[in-house]
């Protein structure tokens, strides 16, 4: 909430609507008394306003009479405030958007409203989305995240109504668009940095891990938060990490994940197939997260690539592994299956799919066995 700039406007961000005001440059925002202005109110559009004081009405009409225009003075979207100044004007437009009367007094447009919830819908396939519910607008900041319009996702993220929600597409945004974190930040009111700002020298920790000397991880650990200490545990696979964090993790989540992990570690170095299960759990594990990690997943899936390449004896244990992980088809299988087989294009693990997809066991499988047998094609 409150006041930023997106020029060429000065916006204010309520609960209920953003205003946007055309500011004349270097006015004095306590003298503001003539100014256009857009309100936009969730799920209803955006509206067009003059806003007018009563002093600068009555300067216009003693302008008109001298100069012989005429003794009136009208306009199709003026709006009257009493007193100068932008406090004065946030005053009257938040009367108006809680007694409705907006849609009445001022002017609808009829394009997309001048912020970003026109473009970022019409990305996400919901053009008649109702902005109004904060879940409807996660679902939009969802797929813009991944999308090309990083000025239209700033623009929302200034101009969201839900701090909370506005924090949670930062922390997003920060994990996917890693070159500029820092300025994603910046998008928060000072009082909602505190946890992306963490979060910030959480990533910075966390991207170096593998590189960065096991004794200095290890002594590091107790001071980390419990969101880093979770990511670790499903990133690593070096024994002396996974024991630290079974002993000393703050939370009992970690510390069994830790330890199942370590167990499976031990095991793999004696069975490949054994290293192949506990890759492919953690595969599923991070693709569950309400934001996938793309680059713990991807990690992952080279993980597996590089073990199948390692032990070319054990193809058809491999290969009997991967068919079973296609009926049930978990979270993760797809995006495994796709990536394995665009490099190996294993015809048994073709064949599987195609026998699925023909007498499918849940009609919601039909895409991904599709999707997976695109992998052959590419």
């Amino acid at each position: 909430m409150g006041w930023t700039e997106e020029p060429p406007y000065h916006v204010f961000t309520d609960p209920a609507f953003v205003l946007r005001l055309l500011l004349d440059p270097g006015e004095p925002l306590d003298q503001v008394c003539n100014i256009d202005a857009f309100l936009e109110v969730p799920g209803k559009g955006t509206w067009a306003a003059t806003i007018l004081t009563v002093d600068e009405v009555r300067r216009l009409l003693d302008r008109r009479r001298t100069t012989g225009e005429g003794s009136y003075f009208a306009g199709v979207d003026d709006l009257i405030v009493r007193e100068p100044g932008l406090d004065s004007i946030v005053a009257a437009v938040r009367d108006l958007v809680k007694d409705g009367s907006y849609e009445s007094v001022l002017v609808k447009c009829d394009d997309d409203p001048p912020g970003p919830w026109g473009r970022l819908a019409e990305f996400a396939g919901m053009p008649a989305a109702d902005v109004s519910d904060e879940h409807v607008r996660w679902r939009i900041y969802q797929k813009a995240i991944f999308g090309d319009d990083l000025e239209s996702l700033r623009q929302a993220i200034r101009s969201e109504p839900d701090p909370s929600l506005a924090v949670c597409v930062v922390l997003a945004a920060m994990e996917n668009h890693p070159n500029d974190r820092a300025t994603w930040v910046d998008l928060l009111a000072p009082e909602h940095r505190a946890l992306p700002t963490q979060r910030l020298a959480d990533l910075e920790t966390l991207e170096p891990f593998e590189t960065v000397p096991h004794h200095a991880v290890i002594d590091g650990l107790r001071t980390w938060t419990d969101w880093l200490q979770r990511r670790v545990v499903i990133a690593t696979f070096e024994p002396t990490v996974l024991e630290a964090l079974a002993t000393h993790a703050r939370t009992n989540r970690v510390r069994s994940t830790a330890t199942q992990r370590l167990t499976a570690v031990q095991a793999a170095r004696r069975d490949p197939l054994t290293a192949l299960r506990a890759l492919v759990r953690t595969i599923r594990q991070t693709s569950t997260e309400t934001l996938v990690d793309e680059a713990v997943l991807e990690t992952g899936m080279e993980r597996v690539l590089r073990l199948i390449h390692q032990h070319p004896a054990h193809r058809p244990r491999f290969e009997s592994e991967l068919i079973a992980l296609l009926n049930p088809v978990h979270a993760g299988t797809t995006e495994l299956i796709s990536y394995l087989m665009h490099d190996l294009r294993w015809p048994a693990v073709q064949t599987g799919i195609t026998n699925h997809l023909a007498a499918p066991s849940d009609v919601s499988y039909v895409r991904r066995y599709e999707t997976m047998l695109g992998a052959w094609r590419a």
